[in-house]
């Protein structure tokens, strides 16, 4: 099964990866103020190869696995 996420900008991904990715989070929050704030312009710049040149809606296209178990 395919997903696709749309983003409007590469910053409303950033902040969407932000609040949901764990290992981010603890990484963050380990890191100077000056460092967070690289680290993000980091990731926001990485998500700006994703974007639409016209509209920058960043796209990410995802396969999910699923998969069902009974007893």
């Amino acid at each position: 099964m395919n997903v696709t996420f749309d983003f409007d900008s590469a910053e409303v991904y950033t902040s969407f990866v932000c609040e949901t990715a764990a290992p981010l989070r603890k990484t963050l929050a380990n890191e100077t103020l000056e460092r967070r704030q690289e680290i993000l312009r980091a990731v926001i710049e990485s998500a700006r190869k994703y974007a639409d040149n016209s509209t920058g809606i960043v796209k990410l296209s995802n396969e999910a696995i699923c998969i069902v178990g009974r007893r």
